[in-house]
């Protein structure tokens, strides 16, 4: 007999973003078993398109052109939504 226990996903348990303050680039660990959506937020709450790359459970932002400022970046996975304010100086 096996007993099945629903243990609930933290996000938080599962994501890192480093590091803050960025320079030229922003990496987020997620956990590579969920489907994972990473957006950045400006602060006039507009999308900026910013060059990824991916790997197994890393993804490595290109922020090298943006502008200084606050930034958000937003997590969402296994359908939970985190959110992490970045400064860029």
């Amino acid at each position: 007999y096996v007993k099945t226990i629903n243990v609930p996903f933290q996000l938080d348990e599962y994501y890192t973003v480093y590091p803050n303050p960025p320079k030229d680039f922003i990496m987020v660990t997620v956990d590579p078993k969920f489907k994972s959506s990473i957006l950045l937020i400006n602060s006039e709450g507009d999308v900026i398109s910013v060059p990824e790359t991916i790997e197994d459970g890393y993804v490595k932002l290109d922020i090298s052109f943006l502008t200084a400022g606050l930034y958000v970046i937003r997590i969402e996975q296994n359908e939970q939504v985190k959110s992490k304010k970045i400064v860029i100086p």
